[in-house]
């Protein structure tokens, strides 16, 4: 929000709340992904280079994140009646969906042995 010149007012918090909701989401299909892939199988798959391991562990997540950033978007770049109402609450999602999912995607995909 400091980075665009707006204010934090009710709406941006609703959209950090949001955010707050999805980023909770991806949270729990990572670990969930990671459970998962520890459970014994039989028979034994056999064992996937690590970049294929990398696109399987984060394609779900992805899907996630880059369809709340589209959505975002237009409320982030709305004009008309009401958008400087809604202009913060885009901000504010797809500002933190870039965080959230940079970070997810270089603390996720640097120990590509455990999965």
């Amino acid at each position: 929000m400091i980075l665009t010149g707006n204010d934090l007012d009710v709406i941006g918090i609703i959209g950090i709340i949001l955010l707050i909701g999805i980023v909770k989401k991806n949270a729990i299909m990572m670990i969930d992904f990671a459970i998962e892939a520890q459970r014994p199988r039989r028979p034994s798959p056999p064992r996937r280079d690590p970049s294929s391991r990398a696109t399987l562990r984060s394609g779900r997540f992805l899907m996630t994140t880059l369809a709340a950033l589209f959505a975002a978007v237009p409320l982030m770049l709305g004009w008309g009646e009401g958008a400087e109402l809604r202009r913060p609450l885009g901000i504010a999602i797809f500002g933190g969906l870039i965080v959230s999912s940079n970070a997810n995607l270089i603390y996720n995909t640097r120990d590509l042995s455990s999965v």
